[in-house]
């Protein structure tokens, strides 16, 4: 076996510059390597700080999103409990309304029953009286208790009774009048008579009524009220006789009292239809003075029928 020959000179030159071209090669790539990594970590600090500013901004970001979400919902719930307090508010004040108008008409029914009840325990003690007949009691509470009653059939019914009762008594009290007249006892008349009228006031002998209550109340000196009623005497329908002594007292009653033109008038009225009366000549006469003293006669009368 042969021995390897031995590098010359020249091959070692060689090599040595392929080395020495190798190490400045390698150099250069550390160097560019280092640069690179330098650059590289750079950047990675340069990413590192943005990522620590974005995710501090990130933080106040959400931080304040939170607090105005936070203060969106609360506002938000705060204005709906504010209107659900107002709604309630109205709610309480409507139903506050209505218990007080409630409470009005609940009272008006209680005081509209105990009316009922008043009215009914009154018209059940006037159908006791109506029962036992007790006439002046029935006519003094039944215009207390008419104002209470309700049902139109029973105030009727007790008008009825009421008005029956009256003109009884009315008819009572004319009689006992008429009675009285004929016996001169005046006072007695008039007092019948204007009870009669108290009961009910017109009547079929209302005419023969005023005639004699205003010819007592002539003979009891009270000129004022003869001449009240001889006068609603002389309104009606009457006899010859009773009319021929209705105006010639009316005419002396007013006579009496002064009325002078009054009392002419009615004097001229008797002597027009009653001159063949024998007081006619005492009417005659007095008109006569009447006409010297120039007076005029006053108002109308009604002297015939």
């Amino acid at each position: 076996m042969s021995a390897a020959p031995s590098p010359g000179p020249g091959d070692l030159t060689e090599a040595l510059k392929r080395l020495r071209n190798e190490l400045i090669e390698s150099r250069n790539l550390t160097i560019k390597t280092d640069n690179l990594i330098k650059n590289l970590s750079s950047e990675v600090r340069q990413i590192g700080k943005r990522q620590e500013t974005y995710e501090k901004r990130y933080v106040f970001n959400s931080v304040v999103s939170y607090i105005l979400f936070s203060v969106l919902i609360f506002a938000g719930l705060y204005l709906a409990f504010q209107a659900q307090v107002a709604r309630e508010r109205e709610a309480v004040l409507a139903a506050q309304v209505r218990i007080t108008d409630l409470q009005t008409r609940v009272q008006d029914v209680e005081a509209e029953l105990e009316r009922r009840r008043e009215a009914e325990e009154e018209a059940y003690n006037l159908y006791r009286l109506i029962e036992e007949e007790k006439s002046d009691e029935i006519l003094e509470r039944y215009p207390a208790v008419r104002g209470k009653l309700v049902n139109r059939a029973e105030i009727e019914m007790m008008q009825s009774v009421v008005d029956d009762i009256n003109s009884k008594m009315s008819r009572t009290a004319f009689d006992s009048g008429v009675r009285a007249f004929k016996n001169r006892r005046y006072e007695k008349s008039r007092n019948a008579f204007l009870k009669s009228i108290q009961h009910v006031e017109k009547t079929f002998y209302t005419p023969e009524l005023e005639y004699k209550l205003g010819m007592s109340l002539f003979f009891l000196k009270d000129l004022n009220g003869a001449v009240e009623h001889l006068r609603k005497a002389l309104a009606f329908e009457q006899k010859k006789e009773i009319r021929n002594e209705t105006i010639y007292h009316l005419a002396l009653s007013l006579d009496t009292l002064g009325r002078l033109g009054e009392a002419r008038t009615a004097y001229e009225a008797y002597i027009k239809n009653f001159a063949y009366d024998t007081r006619a000549m005492d009417s005659q006469k007095r008109v006569m003075q009447l006409v010297r003293e120039n007076i005029q006669p006053e108002g109308t009368l009604k002297a015939g029928p």
